[in-house]
């Protein structure tokens, strides 16, 4: 029974841990990020704990923790999840909450140590003190690894699907997640344990357990996140300033003035954040221009005030459209405008695609409302804002002339 029971409880624990996270995440909508914030910092501290204390043998000589199997494992896993499905902008979120996570026990139970220390206090539940505290040292290189963790694990994984773009995304997660959770082990182990007289067993322990953990989570959570993947664009430099807050076009997100209807940016801020794309470093990016077809007919036969609520549904359709590093903007009554940062006209026409597919009707209007895009690539089709707009306008017309509800991103074939 005892034989059954074991993997039933790792099996178990892999699936809560998996439901919470991914949970927390489909909440963002609702909750912005405070939910996966709060559940990533509560497992941070719990994996800790497990790490110093309670490890379970699973073989003869092996001893295992769910603190690195499953709970370390799983917030890396979350970190590539938020990257491929959201970009740059929200994985930052995730490893900072990570570092905070493992930051505050250590300082918060230092405080405590020595209170405990120095004081003569009533131990009801016969805890040792060593729970609050590994040393100053321990501490200190734990949460170093952790951030070069993260690092190497974001570049690693940007790298490796970048690279090889037809090989299913749970390979190179899992990869990446064995590797980084082997050298995590490997890293701080030999700073910090090195003189023990159990480090070797340690170390082959800790190895294997977390590249299990790796394998597991880098497998399941790969096949579940293979379609909603957004391949990026870029290179390293690129997202390692913005992991350490060089980033300057994110600076003009914060300040800039939105469209009272529909909260996305106006045009003098489109005007802004394009004129920054062209004076920052020389990286492509792709411009979106969208018109509401038919729009006439909304305001005309249901009211302008139904149509207020078209542009605010078209609006919300857009933004989940697009990746979290993207601007949007209303840049007239039925003309929106998107700029993909780092997007090649490859990866632009998925986030294109995904916004045509907008559509709204009712039985007053003779056809649906829908949306024709026209792209335009920095600097394939253009190196002067003028000429980039003229691109994406004239495609855009294009698609409008042959029928609407489309998607155009080329020139027409010369005849």
């Amino acid at each position: 029974m005892n034989s059954l029971i074991e993997p039933a409880f790792w099996a178990f624990e892999f699936v809560l841990v998996s439901v919470l996270l991914l949970g927390a995440y489909r909440l963002r909508p609702r909750l912005g990020m405070s939910a996966v914030v709060a559940v990533v910092v509560s497992l941070q501290f719990i994996q800790a704990l497990l790490a110093s204390s309670f490890y379970w043998e699973v073989a003869e000589g092996l001893l295992v923790t769910p603190g690195s199997a499953i709970l370390f494992s799983s917030n890396l896993a979350l970190l590539l999840y938020a990257f491929s499905r959201n970009g740059i902008a929200t994985a930052r979120v995730i490893l900072y909450a990570i570092i905070i996570g493992n930051i505050v026990p250590h300082l918060v139970g230092g405080v405590m140590y020595a209170h405990i220390l120095y004081s003569d206090p009533h131990n009801f539940l016969g805890l040792p003190e060593s729970i609050f505290y590994q040393g100053i040292w321990a501490s200190v290189v734990g949460v170093a690894v952790l951030y070069v963790d993260q690092l190497l694990a974001l570049v690693g994984f940007f790298w490796l699907t970048r690279r090889f773009p037809a090989v299913p995304v749970a390979i190179p997660m899992a990869l990446v997640l064995m590797s980084v959770l082997a050298f995590d082990t490997v890293v701080y182990l030999t700073i910090v344990h090195s003189g023990q007289e159990a480090y070797a067993s340690m170390l082959v322990s800790g190895v294997i357990a977390k590249s299990l953990g790796g394998l597991a989570f880098g497998l399941v959570w790969g096949v579940y996140m293979q379609r909603q993947m957004v391949h990026h664009t870029g290179d390293v430099k690129q997202i390692l300033k913005y992991v350490f807050f060089r980033d300057d076009v994110e600076k003009l997100r914060e300040a800039a003035s939105q469209d009272s209807l529909t909260g996305l940016f106006n045009r003098r801020t489109f005007e802004q954040v394009v004129g920054e794309l062209f004076t920052r470093e020389k990286t492509n990016f792709t411009l979106v221009l969208c018109d509401v077809d038919r729009f006439k007919q909304v305001n005309d036969n249901l009211g302008h005030q139904v149509g207020d609520e078209v542009l605010k549904q078209i609006a919300t359709h857009i933004q989940e459209s697009t990746r979290k590093m993207d601007f949007a903007f209303r840049i007239g009554g039925d003309e929106f405008a998107v700029l993909l940062p780092g997007c090649d006209t490859e990866s632009a026409m998925e986030v294109a695609q995904r916004m045509s597919k907008f559509r709204f009707d009712d039985d007053a209007l003779d056809d649906p409302v829908t949306l024709t895009l026209g792209l335009a690539t920095y600097p394939e089709d253009g190196e002067r804002l003028e000429v980039l707009y003229s691109c994406a306008d004239q495609r855009l017309y294009r698609g409008k002339k042959e029928g609407r509800a489309a998607v155009v991103a080329s020139q027409p074939a010369s005849k």
